[in-house]
């Protein structure tokens, strides 16, 4: 009697990291700002540094974002397609 070979485990699901898409802005914003200072150097940064804790807000509203609501997004899409799929 021949035995079935064990199942594969499951292909582990890709990890986002929270913070990817936020830290990417602000890196391309400072690239541009730092571009704009060496072209103008009379160019005053300090608007632009009143405004950086706006990289900490923008970071915790990501990481809300992805903790509270697209899990229930991502449930309410296999729903819809388990629904779909139904013949």
């Amino acid at each position: 009697m021949e035995q079935a070979p064990p199942p594969a485990p499951p292909a582990p699901r890709p990890v986002r990291r929270v913070g990817t898409t936020t830290m990417g802005l602000v890196l391309v914003v400072a690239g541009i700002a730092i571009t704009a200072g060496m072209l103008n150097p009379d160019l005053d940064f300090s608007l632009l540094c009143k405004l950086s804790p706006l990289v900490l807000v923008a970071l915790g509203g990501e990481v809300l974002i992805v903790v509270t609501l697209l899990p229930i997004f991502f449930r309410r899409w296999r729903a819809l397609c388990a629904t779909l799929r139904r013949p």
